[in-house]
């Protein structure tokens, strides 16, 4: 029983991870409560749907990257410009900053 509540505990833990958009740490945490129960539905499910939206945003990135690379190269270079859009794209990873879709994903 205290491996099924601490299981419990770390799934709770990776939930919130995941409404923080911290898809990495929910991945980790589902793996862990997983581990602990590995046949638990919720777990499987919610494991396989934080993998599915850290998928999305990782494309998103790369597409958006590859935008800015295609704009900003040759006589296009402008390393301010290239540091803003870069920045851009550190909080696209962080937050949900372009990311209104993506709870529709994971849930």
């Amino acid at each position: 029983m205290k491996n099924e509540l601490e299981a419990w505990k770390t799934f709770l833990e990776g939930r919130i991870s995941e409404e923080s958009r911290d898809f990495s740490g929910a991945i980790e945490k589902y793996k862990a409560a997983l581990d602990l129960n590995p046949s638990n539905a919720h777990f499987r499910n919610a494991l396989n749907n934080a993998d599915q939206a850290a998928s999305v945003k990782v494309k998103l990135i790369s597409q958006n990257y590859d935008k800015i690379a295609s704009k900003l190269v040759g006589k296009g270079d402008k390393p301010n410009v290239w540091i803003k859009e870069l920045n851009d794209l550190v909080e696209l990873s962080v937050n949900d900053v372009g990311l209104a879709n993506l709870n529709a994903v994971a849930w």
